[in-house]
């Protein structure tokens, strides 16, 4: 049996390759659009072209496929909207196209984001209104109404994912917490002047690390229900001020020897955020387990070692 990663340099996948090569005995392939050094095989395609995305499923006929490839950044899709958009639903008709015509029996994981939800302050379940207030969130509904399109239409084996905000070692710095990591990073080496471009402090997310997330997408893949959708989430609403407080204590630097300048560029005003149910992905079995502030330590441990080495 062959499992296929799609967007196999990404972030999730560079946490979910190791994870499956220890607990799967299958062949584990990837999808990339530019090689690198990889620790499983890898074929390199444009999942937006359709020929080289067929060619993807004759030549591998995986028997599972987690879809972590497409456009993921939530705030610079206000940017590029028409880039967010097309290039999701184009990598996804594509792929679920290209299932249908030569893998019809491919169990297939469609990752969509918790951002679909309407902005309110109660509890969301997965039964609960869409409303998305970004194009990032936009792509993703449209993205969901093509995967339960083919389900219905094609009875293929599909199964909707919506993930909180991952956040964990490796993160690219766009990210905030990342962001944070680095700065205060290059701070504590001297390569920066004590201060740190900061957004919106006062918005409120679901963070869940991203170890622990790629345990629960191989738990959904192998007990999750065809046409169904999970949230994967912390469950809990973490203050963005929170997590740079706590990034400058582990960094034993205290907040008053650091300047905090609001950046235009990086405050976007957010609505406020619905606390996400995780009592489906629970009755699978799946409870998470990395505190955030080891999550935070080992990001911020990350971001030391990268530059240090760059350095040298």
């Amino acid at each position: 049996m062959t499992i296929l990663i799609t967007g196999a340099n990404g972030f999730i996948a560079n946490h979910l390759i190791p994870f499956l090569l220890e607990n799967e005995p299958e062949q584990i392939v990837g999808c990339v659009l530019r090689a690198k050094g990889h620790l499983i095989p890898t074929y390199v395609c444009n999942l937006q072209d359709k020929t080289e995305c067929e060619k993807l499923l004759k030549e591998t006929k995986p028997k599972q496929i987690y879809h972590l490839a497409g456009y993921t950044n939530n705030a610079r899709s206000f940017l590029e909207p028409e880039q967010a958009i097309s290039s999701n639903l184009e990598i996804t008709y594509n792929l679920l196209e290209a299932v249908r015509n030569f893998s019809p029996r491919s169990r297939l994981l469609i990752i969509s984001t918790s951002q679909v939800y309407a902005p309110r302050g109660n509890l969301v379940d997965e039964s609960s209104p869409l409303l998305p207030s970004s194009p990032y969130a936009l792509s993703k509904k449209l993205v969901e109404e093509i995967t339960k399109f083919y389900l219905k239409q094609y009875h293929l084996d599909l199964i909707i994912v919506r993930l909180s905000n991952q956040i964990g070692p490796g993160q690219p710095p766009e990210y905030v917490a990342s962001g944070f990591a680095r700065q205060i990073a290059l701070i504590l080496l001297g390569k920066k002047p004590p201060e740190l471009e900061v957004g919106n402090l006062e918005a409120e997310r679901d963070f869940i690390d991203v170890r622990d997330s790629v345990q629960a997408l191989h738990l959904i893949m192998k007990r999750g229900k065809t046409g169904e959708v999970y949230n994967l989430a912390k469950g809990e609403l973490v203050n963005i001020k929170k997590l740079l407080d706590t990034l400058l204590k582990i960094a034993h630097l205290p907040s008053n020897k650091v300047q905090i300048r609001t950046s235009r560029h990086l405050y976007r005003a957010e609505p406020p955020q619905p606390k996400i149910s995780t009592k489906k992905l629970s009755s699978l079995g799946f409870l998470p387990k990395t505190p955030l502030e080891k999550t935070l330590q080992d990001l911020f441990n990350y971001w030391l070692a990268e530059l240090r080495a760059s350095s040298s």
